[in-house]
């Protein structure tokens, strides 16, 4: 394993010490732990300098092991706290949609109210800006649909992980098609398109395939008034953005139509669910992230924003 997502300036023995400790600390009492055989070879390391990292543990009473190294050794007993804050993980920094539809405002506000460690939330409009962050190591988790997730694992080959499903809406409610009111569907020729967007960049090849319609390459947000201009003729555009839309423009005067899509042949669970994303080279990290959160309270904390039953953090 590459020793990644690290300082420079950190020293080696250190960067193993974090390592180690972020498994004792996920470890119960009497579980055993890696040999230092296994250490050596997962982290492309020598001998000395896992021995210098477990000794580091033992020295600041991180933890007590019983037996030899070589042969395998077991948790006695723990402090976590101490382990915890050796381990790096005492506190994450996580990435997230600008929340300007109730469901991003829901899933962030939860995140907040369900987190047992300090956690910061940074809002990064794009699902590849967020991860181009995590995976040089500003982000140790981001926020995206479970399509996109999937999207992007296939995209960075295999270096990312999805940590957590959240629940069914919990991301987004749906799409819409949006489309000029002075024409009909079977006219639409010229599609607005954002090729930056995994989401929009699926669901809109998967109703207009590109090579029978003209993709007019744009941002999202510039989407509603190139229709208004003429310059598009319809687009795929997030139904609970278009709902916030229209408390400012009157789709109506805009000339603009909304229909509803057909999403029988997908699976509408994968478009609408939120999942938590972490790289794979950041050692642990999705296991503290399953650790870190109460996710029965990150659902009631959700459902309650969404309700307006309780007031959003943001």
């Amino acid at each position: 394993m590459k020793l990644l997502r690290q300082p420079q300036e950190r020293k080696l023995t250190e960067i193993v010490t974090s390592y180690i400790a972020r498994d004792l600390y996920l470890l119960a009492i009497n579980s055993r732990i890696p040999t230092i055989e296994d250490y050596i070879k997962l982290f492309s390391v020598s001998r000395g300098t896992v021995q210098n990292a477990i000794a580091n543990i033992k020295s600041a009473k991180g933890a007590t092991l019983s037996g030899k190294g070589v042969a395998g050794a077991y948790i006695m007993e723990k402090n976590p706290d101490i382990l915890l804050e050796m381990s790096g993980r005492s506190h994450f920094m996580g990435g997230c949609g600008i929340p300007q539809t109730k469901p991003l405002i829901a899933i962030t506000s939860a995140l907040y109210l369900s987190a047992k460690e300090d956690i910061t939330i940074s809002y990064v409009q794009g699902a590849q800006r967020r991860i181009k962050s995590l995976l040089a190591g500003k982000l140790d988790f981001i926020v995206a649909s479970f399509l996109a997730g999937k999207e992007l694992q296939n995209e960075y080959g295999q270096s990312l992980t999805i940590a957590k499903q959240l629940a069914n809406k919990s991301y987004l409610t749906g799409y819409n098609l949006l489309i000029r009111k002075d024409i009909d569907i079977k006219e639409i020729k010229k599609i607005g398109f954002d090729p930056k967007s995994p989401d929009y960049r699926i669901i809109t090849r998967k109703f207009f395939p590109e090579d029978k319609y003209t993709m007019v390459h744009m941002h999202y947000s510039s989407l509603p008034t190139a229709l208004r201009n003429g310059k598009i003729d319809a687009c795929i555009f997030n139904r609970d953005i278009a709902e916030t839309m229209s408390e400012k423009i009157d789709y109506d005067k805009w000339g603009i139509a909304i229909k509803e899509l057909d999403f029988k042949n997908m699976e509408m669970e994968k478009v609408t669910r939120a999942v938590i994303i972490c790289s794979k080279d950041d050692y642990r990290t999705a296991d503290f992230i399953r650790d870190n959160f109460d996710w029965e309270k990150l659902e009631k904390s959700r459902k309650a924003v969404l309700d307006d039953a309780i007031l959003p953090i943001l």
